[in-house]
């Protein structure tokens, strides 16, 4: 028999019973489709100690693994891009993304895990790049990264519980001047986020956000909700700052325990405001 790896482990809450297996895969661990696809060909879906289908309906206090053979852990082709490197030990890597680059790529090599693969194969380190979570593609700032398949699942399982803390820098349309929570299901699930107005600057709002779950676009679904979408926004802001050079949205801090030493950690990343010719 084939010897398997954990890539990523966690017990299901009761936010998320009801789930479908496969969807929970995709929305709550963040695997892509073909990363999943690989995991159901080599039957690596294990539930509560046995293999399962993808269309299980979870039920709360489920214990999910999932398993690849090791040969399968990395099929990314290490690509020299630039990084970096906000922080960096024998356990966790922590890169800033910049915007534009996916962290998969299907269509090209120049995703952000092929980048980290060439990062860590130069250093003679296993290239199997582990993200513990996602940026959209056109969002830049912190992602952290896992060395191994065992802390990828320790820090998963923060995720998971909301053990993290994940600031975001945000420029928007028109004038916010209180902070408030938004709290509106996105596609029928809770969605949590809280912002605080900075600055108010020629008809833009800086804001500093704070996220509370992780629904795709979350930020830039709520903020077009309030009336108040993203800079650069081509996906949810119809209005004539859609089309700027980037999108202005940055994950600038993120606190999470050490899953080693079990200390916190804070990982910043500086504030791009010199790509929107803002004078701070």
């Amino acid at each position: 028999m084939k010897q398997k790896r954990l890539v990523t482990q966690a017990t299901i809450g009761s936010e998320h019973a009801g789930y479908e297996l496969a969807v929970y895969v995709r929305q709550v661990l963040k695997l892509s489709s073909r990363q999943l696809q690989r995991v159901v060909r080599t039957k690596g879906l294990i539930l509560n100690g046995r293999s399962a289908h993808t269309k299980t309906i979870l039920k709360a206090g489920d214990i999910l693994k999932i398993l690849l053979p090791a040969e399968e852990q990395v099929k990314l082709t290490p690509y020299p891009l630039d990084l970096e490197v906000l922080f960096e030990d024998e356990w966790v890597l922590a890169v800033n993304k910049q915007p534009g680059i996916p962290i998969y790529s299907t269509k090209t090599e120049k995703g952000l895990a092929n980048a980290v693969a060439f990062y860590l194969g130069k250093k003679g380190l296993p290239a199997a790049p582990r993200p513990v979570h996602r940026l959209d593609t056109p969002t830049s700032g912190i992602v952290l990264f896992a060395k191994s398949a065992e802390i990828q699942a320790e820090l998963s399982k923060q995720w998971n519980e909301r053990d993290v803390s994940k600031i975001y820098w945000a420029l928007c349309v028109g004038s916010i001047t209180k902070e408030q929570v938004i709290d509106i299901p996105i596609q029928g699930k809770q969605a949590v986020t809280k912002i605080t107005p900075v600055k108010e600057k020629n008809g833009l709002t800086e804001l500093r956000v704070q996220i509370f779950t992780g629904r795709t676009h979350q930020i830039r679904i709520h903020l077009q909700k309030l009336g108040h979408p993203i800079v650069g926004d081509r996906r949810y802001n119809t209005g004539p700052l859609r089309n700027t050079p980037r999108m202005a949205l940055h994950a600038c801090e993120l606190r999470f325990i050490h899953p080693h030493f079990g200390e916190a950690v804070k990982i910043t990343a500086p504030i791009p405001y010199k790509d929107f010719s803002m004078d701070y």
